[in-house]
């Protein structure tokens, strides 16, 4: 070994192991010169926590600024960890309870055991967790006695020092607390809602220093309670499946688990633009847990207000109307001629712009109600939470003749002038002979004719001609079946068509007077009527106008939707609305209109009997004053009786409708 060349590698490690042991030194210098201040600022700093504070709810408005669903301020009770001082949460807990017993004030407690009473031993309750979870949750056997139970929660809880009765109370908030994961981050709610008196002693009884909170809190409110409430919906807490859904969407969009949210109707269809900004709220600690700031640092902001083509006070009219036609039928008819009458819809349509000025349902429901109600709804007579005006499928019955008549010229299939032979039965097909109630007319009958006194046997001639394909693209034109262009979900409908799994020529013939496959929501025969009462042409239908800023009063209108150019051929529509304005000097009650109305009674069957006959609906289309139209109707009654019945209903809408227009 050559010892000059170990003696320079000792060297050199030596060396090396003094530049890396300088390097260290330096950096540590740094650190502790330099940048020390700084680290000591992180390690020893004080702690931030964030909290959302929820922005008020914008309203929602009817065309004339009237508020069909607004919010009021509720106050719960909380208790902040954050500032509550270690070990003092029995005592706080204590306190609250106190006052809010002598206020009158519940609170939720779902222990699974009875509440304390002299000389009783405790039981168990089916309620909250339930009894084995507990019993596993504080280690203890599953024969274990409620006693026993009791004497481990006072135990984990550090309940010894006060009365039994205060044991049992606190254990129940204490261990709601643990199972909702109270930590020091977090909000538990004592009581939601507090009455006045509650309110009152908090704020005057000087607790609320050191953790208990008085929250603010929104609630949705329905100045007309049931005024429709389908179209306005509800509002509900995020469930977990909100929360997951669309890879947490809400979560990316910086919604609270603990949020609310629009669940259906407008509330759900508007729901970013009702919300608001959240604003957040910051409490600052230091590393010994004392308070050095507790402040506002970011105000929430209202969200804003969506205003409907609603006329509230025509669509309070409408549901009157409606309701007490039906309860009319049900004491003035015979068995299967109204009598049955228990549900029906209405939807008018502003003819200018396609919005829908009223969308009735009976019965409805009370929105302020649906919560605590909901199971009630469920089973009720008449399902009130069955959408019907934009959900429910009807046959439409002879309402649907129009539109053959329609098809039927507009292809040259037939014109004005020619006439079929009404004998009262047709007789085309020899297994398969239909008929006709012939109601004011016989023999040959011209189109007009037809369709003022119904002839089936007309529409069985003309719709077999057409083919139903034909029939049925034409009713798509007109909006039945197809989508009417509301921005609410709506039933799709259904036409007859030849590729259907049941089609026969007795089909072809049934379709062709409204029956068949032929299925169709109120909000899409509304639709039809106000194609017709355009000559072909119609706006979208839509429910939403505009967004109004209540911060600063600006008003910015839903973008008018571009008008529909469906269908071609005045003289074709010039027929068909004389066709039915002369039908509407066959019904009393529209006679004593002040004006002309266009309109289409239909009496569809259901399949239901009563002896050797079948109950019938009541279907109704119109539209008026002709000849200026400016809003299109559709009435369904279900067990109405038939298409006259709706005749009294149809002309309170229009009377009240000219009497009160604005």
């Amino acid at each position: 070994m050559n010892r000059d060349g170990g003696i320079r590698r000792i060297w050199l490690a030596g060396l090396g192991a003094a530049l890396i042991g300088g390097i260290f030194l330096a950096r540590l210098a740094y650190f502790q010169l330099v940048k020390g201040e700084e680290y000591h600022a992180r390690a020893w700093g004080n702690l931030e926590y964030t909290f959302t504070l929820d922005p008020v709810r914008g309203r929602i408005l009817d065309s004339r600024g009237l508020v069909l669903a607004s919010t009021r301020t509720v106050y719960d009770l909380n208790i902040n960890r954050l500032l509550v001082q270690e070990g003092e949460e029995n005592k706080q807990l204590y306190q609250a309870l106190s006052l809010l017993e002598e206020a009158g004030q519940s609170w939720e407690d779902p222990l699974p055991l009875t509440l304390w009473a002299e000389g009783e031993e405790y039981a168990f309750l089916d309620q909250g967790e339930g009894e084995a979870a507990l019993k596993e949750a504080l280690g203890l056997q599953q024969y274990a006695t409620p006693d026993q139970v009791m004497a481990r929660l006072v135990e984990r809880y550090d309940l010894e020092g006060y009365a039994p009765r205060w044991q049992r109370l606190l254990a129940g908030i204490r261990r709601q607390m643990e199972l909702e994961g109270y930590e020091e981050y977090q909000v538990f709610t004592l009581a939601r809602e507090l009455n006045r008196t509650a309110l009152t002693a908090f704020r005057e009884e000087g607790v609320l220093d050191r953790g208990l909170e008085l929250s603010p809190r929104t609630l949705r409110t329905y100045p007309s309670k049931d005024l429709a409430s389908s179209i306005l919906g509800t509002v509900g807490a995020i469930t977990r499946e909100d929360w997951t859904a669309g890879d947490y969407r809400l979560a990316s969009l910086g919604y609270g688990m603990d949020e609310s949210i629009g669940r259906s109707g407008v509330e759900a269809l508007c729901q970013e633009t009702l919300r608001g900004t959240p604003g957040t709220r910051t409490i600052s600690l230091d590393r010994e847990g004392n308070l050095v700031s507790d402040e506002v640092t970011a105000e929430p902001q209202p969200g804003l207000s969506t205003v409907l083509t609603l006329d509230s006070k025509f669509q309070e009219a409408v549901n009157q109307m409606l309701e007490e036609q039906i309860l009319t039928l049900q004491k003035t008819k015979a068995r299967g001629k109204g009598r049955e009458a228990n549900a029906g819809a209405v939807v008018v349509l502003d003819l200018e712009t396609g919005g829908i000025l009223a969308s009735a349902n009976y019965p409805t429901y009370d929105l302020e109600q649906y919560t605590a109600l909901y199971s009630q709804y469920l089973t009720q007579k008449g399902d009130p939470l069955f959408d019907r005006a934009f959900q429910g499928q009807y046959a439409p019955g002879s309402s649907f003749k129009p539109c053959v008549a329609l098809a039927g010229l507009l292809t040259g299939t037939t014109d004005p002038d020619q006439r079929v032979n009404c004998t009262g039965t047709y007789t085309f097909y020899g297994d398969y002979q239909p008929g006709c109630l012939q109601i004011s007319h016989g023999g040959p009958i011209s189109m007009v004719n037809a369709l003022k006194y119904s002839c089936n046997i007309y529409f069985y001639d003309l719709g077999r001609r057409l083919g139903v394909d034909q029939e049925s693209e034409y009713a798509q034109a007109l909006g039945l079946g197809t989508d009417t262009g509301l921005e609410l979900p709506q039933g799709e409908g259904s036409l007859t068509w030849e590729s259907d799994s049941n089609y026969s020529k007795g089909l072809v013939l049934q379709a062709s007077i409204g029956q068949g496959n032929n299925a169709f929501t109120p909000v899409q025969l509304a639709t039809y009527a106000a194609t017709l009462a355009g000559h072909g042409s119609r706006y979208p239908t839509h429910i939403l106008a505009g967004y109004y800023n209540e911060s600063n009063g600006s008003y910015e209108p839903d973008p008018l939707p571009e008008k529909v150019e469906a269908l071609s051929g005045e003289e074709a529509f010039q027929t068909v609305e004389k066709g039915m304005t002369q039908m509407a000097t066959t019904l009393s009650a529209l006679r004593q209109l002040p004006f002309s109305i266009a309109c289409k009674t239909g009496s569809p069957q259901r399949p239901e009997m009563y002896g050797s006959e079948y109950y019938t609906n009541t279907v109704m289309i119109a539209y008026g004053p002709v000849p200026d139209p400016r809003i299109a109707v559709a009435v369904v009654i279900e067990y109405g009786g038939g298409g006259s019945n709706g005749a009294p209903l149809m002309a309170d809408i229009f009377r009240w409708w000219s009497e009160n227009r604005a």
